[in-house]
């Protein structure tokens, strides 16, 4: 049995954005959880934090990194605005999920690293600046898919195979190894159904605090036997290695034994997480049994994460073998 079942979301729909001085252009994007600038756009100096500059030039990441200078000019805003150069593990512009579907901070605008060296020697010599971002919000629609295979039993819980299905630009490593085992996870199960039930769900809105997982976990009460089987980002990505992480031991051993075996994985292919990540995240909140599987991704987040040169094939197939074993073996018991 499929379902679809949709929320609702502000969308940002994104034109063009530009910041602009002394001859050089720099195309950008707004941050999702911030706030746009007025129309005509905003005039100012550009600076370094703490130099009381009209637009501040800041260096973060797409991910959470200690003591992050974005989110501290965020949380204490001394400018009017705020242009980041965005770092990923390769060159390129690597955007950042929203934490909140809520806007808050001053504007921010993230832009390429490509444009570290420029941005910076303009912000030490206080140049004069514009800030140009043509978007705007709307509401929008987006959707989880849920299919259900039956269990011939019906007590021990279900299983839950959740995966995201959204991202940041094409995402092919990010977030397409996890689609791929999904749905080879499903096939197996629907071609050979086991006594426990097994549900699987592809969520939206990875990128936009999870809305797609919230939306799901308000909309269906997650049963508390069930176990999470959590196909995070980059499973398969080319360059990459497979995390593993569990709410007990047990799970994240029997995981760590099938990758080892029928997936064919040596413990160096392999890293223990050291904590719930993503989705995985939200299900530890909630106090779900899971078990979380995440790789590691140099186009993480970059527009170069596209198939077929970011993903391994081979490696991805194994990796779907290997956690459909663990589906089955879970579904076998109860």
């Amino acid at each position: 049995m499929v379902s679809v079942s949709t929320f609702g979301l502000s969308r940002l729909v994104h034109r063009r954005s530009t910041l602009r001085f002394d001859g050089a252009t720099i195309p950008g994007v707004p941050l999702y959880d911030s706030p746009l600038p007025p129309s005509g756009g905003l005039h100012g100096r550009l600076g370094l934090p703490g130099s009381g500059a009209d637009i501040t030039v800041v260096e973060s990441t797409p991910g959470p990194i200690l003591d992050d200078p974005l989110e501290q000019v965020r949380r204490e805003p001394a400018g009017r605005a705020v242009v980041a150069i965005m770092h990923g593990a390769t060159p390129g512009l690597a955007l950042r999920n929203a934490h909140s579907l809520d806007s808050f901070g001053p504007p921010v605008l993230q832009v390429a690293s490509s444009w570290r060296e420029v941005l910076l020697q303009a912000a030490s010599t206080r140049e004069h600046a514009a800030l140009v971002v043509a978007a705007r919000r709307a509401p929008a629609t987006a959707s989880n898919v849920v299919a259900t295979v039956r269990g011939s039993s019906e007590g021990g819980g279900e299983v839950v195979v959740l995966t995201p299905r959204s991202g940041w630009w094409h995402c092919a490593a990010e977030r397409g190894g996890g689609i791929a085992c999904w749905l080879q996870v499903l096939k197996l199960l629907a071609a050979h159904p086991e006594r426990r039930g097994v549900r699987f769900v592809a969520t939206s809105g990875h990128e936009l605090g999870y809305a797609g997982l919230q939306a799901y976990l308000a909309e269906a009460t997650p049963d508390p036997r069930a176990t999470w089987i959590h196909l995070g980002a980059n499973i398969g990505a080319s360059d990459g290695r497979l995390g593993v992480v569990a709410s007990d031991d047990e799970l994240s051993r029997r995981a760590l034994a099938l990758l080892e075996g029928p997936g064919g994985f040596s413990s160096s292919e392999l890293r223990a997480l050291p904590g719930a990540v993503g989705e995985a995240s939200q299900l530890e909140q909630a106090g779900l049994p899971f078990v979380s599987f995440v790789g590691s991704n140099s186009r993480f987040h970059l527009p170069t994460d596209r198939f077929p040169d970011n993903v391994d094939v081979p490696r991805l197939t194994s990796i779907s073998g290997a956690l459909a074993e663990l589906v089955r073996v879970l579904a076998q018991q109860g």
